[in-house]
């Protein structure tokens, strides 16, 4: 079976198959979300030595439907030497799909 998202959300899927006396079903949950994309800067932050810059993304994924409580963020850096990084979640966006 191929399926194709047609717009971001998730379903349920069963499948089932019978003849004679055997009976098989299988049931699998399908997401689909889009892309994370940068907002805010569009391509590349530049900062310079001991300043900060807030930045904006939307889309990617959203908390699994089936275990939300597991949904983590995991922010990495080029250089971890010379960066810190921080999440920062703005009430504003809270409902909507940005981060």
């Amino acid at each position: 079976i191929r399926v194709q998202a047609e717009a971001q959300g998730y379903t349920t899927l069963v499948v089932s198959y019978s003849h004679g006396h055997v009976y098989l079903t299988a049931t699998i949950t399908i997401v689909a979300y889009v892309p994370l994309k940068a907002i805010d800067p569009v391509s590349v932050a530049l900062v310079t030595l001991g300043s900060s810059k807030d930045m904006l993304f939307e889309g990617g994924p959203r908390p699994w439907v089936l275990e939300p409580s597991k949904f983590f963020t995991d922010l990495t850096a080029e250089n971890e030497a010379s960066i810190i990084l921080h999440v920062i979640s703005s009430p504003a966006f809270r409902n909507q799909p940005k981060h």
